[in-house]
């Protein structure tokens, strides 16, 4: 960051402006009549090396999400940023068995429940 520094007397005739593009940090008396600005300039945000790279990573994630479960897609009810609900009746066998390891099994996945859930309105999830 660009650090500029402006100061500002009472005396001054005129007309005090800020610098375009900065943000005041800080005022600091110097003296009675004396006051020092520290302003800074926080450039362009989209300047770098990887300045856009957050919606590709979101997307890589929803690419290996909908592979995962292209397999089980007559039986996905909820899919969400960060995971996903599948439905299994009862008289028919389960999609998956859940050993101790489920972790291990599911590979990119974190396993955190099994049984039986209720959504209500999209976004309100109830286990039970």
């Amino acid at each position: 960051r660009k650090r500029n520094y402006k100061t500002l007397t009472t005396d001054q005739t005129d007309p005090f402006t800020f610098p375009e593009g900065h943000t005041l940090d800080s005022i600091i008396p110097v003296g009675s009549d004396q006051w020092r600005f520290q302003f800074t300039n926080p450039g362009n945000p989209f300047k770098g090396e990887y300045p856009r790279i957050a919606p590709f990573l979101l997307a890589r994630g929803h690419k290996i999400t909908s592979e995962a479960i292209q397999l089980y897609k007559d039986k996905v009810r909820r899919i969400h940023t960060d995971g996903f609900i599948l439905e299994e009746q009862p008289d028919n066998p389960a999609l998956f068995t859940y050993p101790e390891n489920a972790d291990t099994t599911l590979k990119t996945f974190k396993f955190e429940t099994a049984g039986y859930c209720h959504v209500k309105n999209v976004n309100k999830v109830i286990w039970t």
